[in-house]
């Protein structure tokens, strides 16, 4: 993402949307699949994987969410 944002900051008047729209939908498919994935954990007989997939889902979704919604804010107050 940061490296999208520094090829449109010199070649578009709102970088920001620029980069948001060329890379939200990787992340989310990223995030999605890798979710789903070990979502089948859940079915596991030990309840290790089933906690383990639980947290591992809920890190992808919650640092998809981070990187989509306060990763551009912050790319607004760059120097």
């Amino acid at each position: 993402m940061i490296g999208t944002y520094r090829y449109y900051k010199t070649r578009s008047k709102n970088p920001i949307e620029e980069t948001f729209n060329v890379v939200q939908k990787p992340i989310l498919a990223n995030a999605i699949g890798l979710a789903l994935g070990l979502s089948i954990l859940n079915f596991s007989p030990f309840t290790f994987h089933t906690n383990l997939s639980i947290i591992m889902w809920a890190g992808m979704i919650s640092a998809s969410m981070f990187t989509l919604m306060l990763l551009p804010n912050f790319l607004k107050y760059e120097k």
